[in-house]
């Protein structure tokens, strides 16, 4: 029997280990060991997937300090608990028990203060786990922390890996500099499995190579449920609309609200309809409370259902929210935010403003069609979405890997 060991934080990341697992488990003979870490627990109860936590690892006589030292840490810091006190104290006792073999508590304190969370990095915790599960090979997202020092552990010990990068292969450079500055060490740099799954050949370009064995290009898992609902859509009779629609995706931002109100006067001007989808991690009422529900009947706030909202517009508007890609996915022109983290404009599936004041002139371009960009901005979608999901070709590519044919 083959063992697989994974691990993740929560958010999209949990959503890419959550959609490998349904790949991956229907290999023949294999044994999956998640460790969820922080919030991604409530993805995979959702869907029934069994996994471990680290209290899993915990053992109450020698780990007394390191559990005392998350208390203290987490109860002076006011940290939030509400995945659970013990699993919080452990989360940040773990880290902290080998930062203090290194440094002295202000030097903690103060680094944590300047750079937060970032700072941990329990590589002799993930060690002595990798060795209680013993894989045959790890899998991770490109998450810090945790799953970096997952990634460490693994190279130590002689164990396959492999990461899941869920975007463009884009390092947060500024705080890997500040991070090897503080403590003076290079281990907070980018760390990569020996084995790459990357979005598109941007991304590709963009890693830094060493230490990597092979790099493939497979699209991201969590956008598999994407193409489903796009070949499953594609196949429906369209019915033809009155007017245009616009759709706008939210995201926790300063310009947000503005945003908003600028495409309500234009969609007004134009006789248009906007639909606003508002970010998982928002409040509706944030956005309600910043229109007049009798004056603006052609406006629409909805906390739900994203597909069918991109589905039911012909223009996606976004600051640079990654669910855009997804409306790339769909077959929709984007207007983005410029931005270092999705390039849109790169990938051509999109037009990009630097100032929200542009917004309106993109949209304009691609309505008259300009230049003929319609299909242009079509073309690169075309390119963009995958023929074959990603969980399954990362499933070949993993059951490669463990017959040990790559």
């Amino acid at each position: 029997m083959k063992k697989i060991f994974m691990t993740c934080y929560g958010g999209g990341h949990a959503e890419i280990i959550k959609e490998l697992y349904k790949n991956l488990v229907n290999i023949f003979d294999i044994e999956i060991t998640i460790l969820a870490l922080t919030t991604s627990k409530y993805k995979f109860e959702q869907e029934k997937i069994p996994y471990k936590l680290i209290t899993d690892y915990y053992d109450k006589v020698k780990d007394k300090e390191a559990y005392t030292l998350g208390k203290d840490f987490c109860i002076k810091n006011n940290i939030d608990t509400s995945i659970g006190a013990e699993e919080t104290y452990l989360y940040h006792g773990y880290a902290l028990y080998e930062l203090e073999k290194k440094y002295n508590k202000e030097k903690i304190e103060q680094a944590f203060k300047e750079l937060g969370r970032p700072i941990f990095l329990p590589i002799e915790f993930m060690e002595r786990v990798l060795k209680s599960e013993n894989p045959n090979l790890v899998v991770t997202t490109n998450s810090p922390r945790y799953e970096k020092a997952t990634l460490i552990a693994a190279k130590n010990l002689n164990i396959k890996s492999l990461s899941v990068e869920d975007q463009f292969g884009k390092d947060d450079s500024e705080v890997t500099v500040a991070l090897e500055k503080f403590f003076n060490d290079q281990l907070y740099q980018k760390v990569y499995g020996d084995y790459v799954c990357v979005l598109s050949e941007i991304a590709k370009k963009n890693l830094n190579y060493k230490k990597i064995s092979k790099v493939f290009i497979t699209g991201n898992p969590s956008f598999d449920k994407t193409i489903k609902f796009f070949r499953e859509n594609s196949k429906k009779e369209k019915t033809k609309k009155e007017n245009i629609t616009i759709c706008y995706l939210t995201q926790k931002h300063p310009e947000n609200i503005l945003i908003m109100k600028k495409l309500i006067k234009f969609i007004e001007e134009k006789n248009f309809n906007l639909i606003v989808k508002i970010h998982p991690n928002e409040k509706i009422e944030d956005y309600l409370k910043e229109i007049d529900q009798k004056e603006n009947k052609k406006v629409e706030i909805k906390n739900s259902n994203l597909y069918e909202n991109i589905s039911n517009s012909d223009i996606v508007i976004t600051i640079f929210s990654t669910a855009a890609l997804e409306a790339a996915i769909l077959d929709k022109p984007i207007v983005a935010k410029k931005n270092i983290g999705v390039p849109f404009k790169d990938l051509g599936v999109g037009l990009e403003y630097e100032n929200i004041n542009e917004i309106e002139e993109k949209i304009n371009i691609i309505l008259n069609n300009k230049e003929n960009i319609n299909e242009k901005l079509k073309e690169a979608r075309d390119k963009f979405r995958p023929i074959k999901k990603a969980g399954e070709q990362i499933k070949e590519i993993i059951e490669n890997i463990l017959n040990n044919e790559l």
